[in-house]
């Protein structure tokens, strides 16, 4: 066996243990995501906020909320991932300590088909305008605009109605997700929210029902657009972080592929040396 083989087989080793861990870890988050907040959702559902000096626009304190809307679906995405992941990390613990070539060729293929998977939808991802951004517009601001009610008092309106105070903006799109009904309250400028007592009377024009409010007191921008601004502003950081992930799942199948090819050259020795 070789330096670069046997160097290549104790690092993908010890990789894929840390990997196995952080599995376990994913997968634990998504079971208690998927299956634990719903219970704490029903409580929630029946808060009513009171002595909260925004209530007129339903916008809750945050320790009133413990839950995010679309949080059972994230869960399940986080089961499937660290399950994956966990049969992965096993594939090429098991391979590497036993030279066992079946499962360091199954590593090497599922391993590649994750990196250019990953590839594909991290590009997706960084890129401003693709068409994984405008899906999930598509789908959250449907969510938004079928179900959404300003005064409502379940986890997903709390959420929203927190989601536009906190960003500065308005609907997951825009005013479009509002189209046929008013603006909700909680749309109104922060400025005006959180204004002193000189700002009653703007406040009070976006909290009527319905509002009297002029389009200048709200916010245009949709959610979206502003959490993926803020994403962007930290691009370079993000960009050497899932260059580095890739790197070093590169190397891993670099190296299983040394093991395997150490293997090969092994059986296909004659004689007794």
């Amino acid at each position: 066996m070789g330096c670069w083989t046997g160097m290549g087989r104790v690092l993908l080793i010890i990789l894929n243990l840390v990997f196995l861990l952080v599995s376990m870890a994913i997968l634990a988050a998504g079971i208690i995501l998927r299956f634990f907040t719903p219970i704490i959702a029903t409580f929630l559902g029946q808060i009513k906020v009171s002595g909260n000096t925004k209530d007129q626009f339903n916008i809750p304190d945050i320790d009133d909320i413990s839950e995010l809307p679309f949080v059972g679906d994230i869960g399940i995405a986080l089961i499937v991932f660290g399950a994956v992941l966990c049969c992965i990390s096993f594939f090429a613990c098991c391979g590497a300590c036993c030279k066992f070539r079946p499962l360091l060729i199954l590593f090497v293929i599922t391993m590649s088909t994750l990196i250019i998977a990953q590839g594909v939808v991290g590009g997706l991802f960084i890129a401003e305008d693709t068409v994984l951004h405008e899906e999930i517009k598509k789908t959250v601001g449907d969510k938004v605009k079928n179900d959404f009610q300003a005064n409502g008092t379940d986890v997903f309106d709390f959420s929203i109605n927190m989601l536009h105070y906190l960003l500065d903006c308005c609907g997951i799109r825009g005013w479009d997700d509002f189209n046929n009904t008013p603006k909700p309250p909680s749309c109104c400028n922060r400025t005006i929210i959180d204004g002193d007592s000189s700002w009653d009377d703007e406040r009070q024009e976006c909290a009527s029902d319905p509002p009297t409010a002029p389009d200048s007191y709200y916010n245009q921008e949709g959610c979206y657009v502003v959490l993926q601004d803020k994403i962007l502003e930290h691009l370079t950081l993000i960009a050497v972080a899932f260059a580095v992930i890739l790197f070093i799942q590169l190397l891993e199948v670099i190296f299983a592929c040394l093991i395997v090819k150490d293997v090969n050259n092994a059986d296909s020795k004659v004689g007794p040396y």
